[in-house]
C-alpha cells in the first residue's frame, strides 16, 4: 500500500510560497490538521491529498514520492541574510524538487563527467586566481574573453538550470555533494542581465571548487570574496586584460564591455584591483555610474546565455526513448502543463553529449 510522505506535503506547499495557515485556509481545513500531516502525526485522507494536489498543481503521485531533502548550501545563507524566511523556504523547496527531476532523468541518460577537481583551500594558500589560470589552461581556452560561459561549464559536467526564485535578491546558487550521485548543479536567476549571469556562473563554479565539499565552513573564510576573485580572473585573466585597463575612464570601461561580456562594474573593480585606480578614483567612477543609472541598468546589454544540457536530456527521452511529454511528466511527478512550461519552453538543440545509461526507470 502506498504511503504519503509528509515531507512531500511540506515541499509542495513551500514550493508554491504558502504558509501552513494560508494553505489550510485555501483548501478549507484547520491549520492544526495540516500541521499534524506534515509532522507525521496523522495520515492524510485520499480526499485531502486530492485537494492538495489540485490546489498546489502537483499530480497526486507527487505526494507518494520519497526523496532525501537537502538544505540550501551554507554559501547561500552567508550572502543572502536579507532574504525573507518565506522566500528561503520556497527556494529550498524548488531546489529539492529540481534535484528529484534530475535524479529520475539521469536514471536513463548520462551527461559529461566532471572535468575538474575540487580544490583544498589549505593547499593553494588563498591563491584562487592561480586556480582560475590553471583551469583555463587545462581546458585549452584561448586568451581573452570566454565566448559562452554556460556552454563551457555544461561541457565540463555542470548542470545549469534557470530558476526564477520569485525575487531579485537571489542571483544564483550551486549545490554539489559527491556522495549524492548527482552532478554539480548551478541554479541561475534569469531575471539578471546576461553579463551578471556570466559572472554569477563563474562565482558559483568557484564555490563548487572551493567550498561545498568542506566538512565545516569556517566563518573566518571569506567565501564570497574568494568566489568573486576566482570569477574575475576566470573571465578576465590579468595577463590578457591588463593592457586594456591602463586608461580606466567610465567611457573606456563601457567600451570594453561588449568584448569581454562582463559588467562595467566588474571591469572597474578589476582596474582597481590591478592598481590602475586609486580608492578616490574608484569612488568617483562609482558615483558617476550611480548618477547615470548604470548601477541598476548598464548600457550595452549582453545576451542571456541559455543552458541546453537539461533540455538535451529531456529531448533524449522524448526522441530516443519514445516517451510522450505526458509520460515523462508523470515520471518526474509534474503535471504536463508545468512540465511543458519548465522544460519544453524553448527550442531544443541537436543532441551533443547525452548517451544511454543501462539503468531504466522503475
Amino acid at each position: 500500500m502506498k504511503t504519503v510522505h509528509p515531507t512531500m506535503v511540506t515541499l509542495a506547499r513551500e514550493s508554491r510560497g504558502h504558509t501552513q495557515s494560508s494553505l489550510a485556509q485555501a483548501i478549507g481545513i484547520e491549520q492544526g490538521t495540516l500541521s499534524k500531516v506534515e509532522n507525521d502525526q496523522i495520515a492524510p485522507s485520499e480526499d485531502l491529498i486530492k485537494r492538495l494536489a489540485h490546489f498546489l498543481d502537483y499530480p497526486v503521485e507527487f505526494f507518494y514520492d520519497e526523496e532525501a531533502i537537502k538544505s540550501l548550501p551554507p554559501t547561500f545563507y552567508r550572502k543572502r541574510i536579507s532574504t525573507s524566511k518565506k522566500t528561503v523556504k520556497s527556494i529550498a523547496a524548488q531546489l529539492n524538487i529540481i534535484r528529484m527531476h534530475v535524479r529520475k532523468l539521469l536514471n536513463s541518460a548520462e551527461i559529461p563527467d566532471a572535468r575538474f577537481s575540487r580544490v583544498d583551500l589549505r593547499n593553494i594558500r588563498g591563491n584562487v586566481e592561480q586556480v582560475a589560470i590553471d583551469i583555463r589552461r587545462q581546458w585549452n581556452l584561448p586568451s581573452g574573453p570566454i565566448k559562452n560561459v554556460t556552454q563551457l561549464l555544461e561541457n565540463a559536467g555542470i548542470l545549469i538550470v534557470h530558476s526564477d526564485f520569485g525575487t531579485d535578491k537571489v542571483d544564483g546558487m550551486s549545490i554539489y555533494d559527491a556522495t549524492d550521485a548527482l552532478p554539480p548543479m548551478i541554479f541561475i536567476n534569469p531575471r539578471m542581465p546576461g553579463d551578471r549571469c556570466r559572472f554569477t556562473l563563474c562565482h558559483e563554479f568557484g564555490h563548487i571548487l572551493f567550498h561545498h565539499h568542506l566538512p565545516a565552513l569556517s566563518y573566518d573564510v571569506d567565501m564570497e570574496g574568494q568566489a568573486n576573485r576566482f570569477a574575475s580572473e576566470f573571465l578576465m585573466p590579468t595577463k590578457d586584460i591588463k593592457p586594456f585597463l591602463t586608461r580606466p575612464t567610465l567611457k573606456h570601461l563601457a567600451s570594453l564591455k561588449p568584448h569581454w561580456k562582463v559588467a562595467i562594474q566588474a571591469l572597474l573593480t578589476k582596474a582597481y584591483t590591478l592598481g590602475f585606480l586609486s580608492e578616490r578614483q574608484k569612488r568617483h567612477l562609482w558615483m558617476q555610474m550611480g548618477a547615470l543609472g548604470y548601477r541598476v541598468n548598464e548600457p550595452f546589454p549582453v545576451a542571456l546565455e541559455e543552458p541546453t544540457l537539461i533540455r538535451e536530456v529531456i529531448q533524449f527521452h522524448l526522441a530516443d526513448l519514445n516517451y510522450t511529454d505526458g509520460q515523462l511528466a508523470k515520471v518526474i511527478r509534474l503535471n504536463t502543463g508545468e512540465f511543458r512550461k519548465r522544460y519544453l519552453g524553448l527550442k531544443v538543440p541537436e543532441l551533443r553529449v547525452v548517451r544511454t545509461s543501462k539503468t531504466k526507470f522503475a
